[in-house]
């Protein structure tokens, strides 16, 4: 099979793919926040085995929806340059991996209070680590989810185009940008807060992770090669 050379007029310009992925982005950490809230509000903060349990399985969903949030809106303005890019196969892969970071998240607390860690919580703990110190958690994080969503999604694009190892640096460098000013806005909430303040605060999130992660896949986008 032969590289075409790249149809600029049907391939997403940065203005629609940024309100394309900030859309999906915004979507789905407002939709994680919300559900999250909700929990919080009907059944308080998780102590228990069981409602670890319970909440493990109620941000996994939560996940769901924001990968399919995000994948979705990619999707849909890439298939007008990609026509056989396949629905199920591209938003699949961008949910697998939401869902499956929430999992790996979620079941971090839930096995600490099977050890027993989290019955006894010392004064340093709770005082929590520094600003730095999350906000580089944040990057090394976002970066290692970054780079899990580029090949999952790049495992889908390379049947139409080649040079999808730009598309997982792309993404490794948008997530890792990004995923601070998540931590940020999270460490803005309060017990006390409002179902509004709280939904104000995660769509903020997800315009500010949007933006990264449009602006450094597009650059990578422009890299792709469609195969003929």
């Amino acid at each position: 099979m032969s590289i075409a050379p790249v149809d600029r007029l049907r391939q997403p310009d940065l203005s629609a793919w940024l309100r394309a992925v900030v859309a999906g982005e915004v979507l789905g950490f407002s939709a994680t926040a919300m559900i999250a809230f909700v929990a919080l509000s009907l059944g308080g903060h998780p102590t228990t085995i069981t409602g670890r349990v319970v909440a493990l399985v109620v941000m996994v969903a939560a996940g769901t929806l924001e990968g399919a949030s995000l994948g979705y809106f990619q999707w849909r303005l890439l298939h007008r340059w990609l026509p056989g890019l396949p629905a199920r196969s591209y938003v699949g892969a961008t949910v697998a991996v939401a869902a499956g970071g929430w999992l790996l998240g979620m079941s971090m607390p839930l096995v600490a209070t099977l050890a027993g860690a989290a019955a006894a919580p010392s004064a340093a703990a709770t005082q929590g680590p520094s600003a730095p110190l999350v906000a580089l958690f944040a990057a090394g994080f976002g970066a290692a989810a970054g780079a899990l969503f580029g090949l999952a999604q790049a495992r889908v694009l390379a049947r139409q185009v080649r040079g999808t190892g730009a598309w997982v640096v792309g993404n490794l460098v948008g997530w890792a940008l990004g995923l601070p000013f998540a931590y940020l806005a999270g460490s803005l909430g309060t017990a006390t807060m409002t179902g509004w303040s709280a939904l104000g605060l995660s769509a903020g999130a997800g315009a500010c992770m949007g933006v990264f992660v449009a602006l450094s896949t597009h650059v990578a986008m422009r890299r792709l090669r469609v195969i003929a």
